[in-house]
């Protein structure tokens, strides 16, 4: 079966993680993009675990949001990261819509 996948700028660093995946672990890009694809529609990811997984947000850095969280607990988290200047607001932008498709 033949697919084709049509992507714009923004995600080309999909690809690129998607080219070194199957790379490092001697598998096809068809392989690796179809086991994201599966983890994709299997996995409830939390918007800090989008982020992270999109490349745009460091662990390290979620674990100091969600801490800095506690002490504003009506701030959403997305609007948090934003203000401490670690995502910018088209980062939360595509994060939220990726967490939307996942939802039923």
């Amino acid at each position: 079966m033949q697919m084709t996948i049509y992507y714009n700028d923004e995600d080309v660093y999909l690809i690129d993680r998607a080219k070194q995946e199957a790379a490092s672990s001697r598998q096809s890009l068809s392989g690796i993009i179809l086991t994201a694809l599966e983890s994709f529609f299997l996995e409830d990811q939390r918007l800090g675990e989008v982020l992270v997984g999109m490349g745009r947000l460091k662990q390290a850095n979620l674990k100091t949001a969600l801490n800095e969280q506690k002490k504003r607990p009506l701030m959403p988290l997305g609007e948090l990261l934003v203000e401490l200047d670690m995502i910018t607001p088209a980062d939360l932008k595509r994060a939220l819509a990726i967490q939307r498709k996942r939802k039923p």
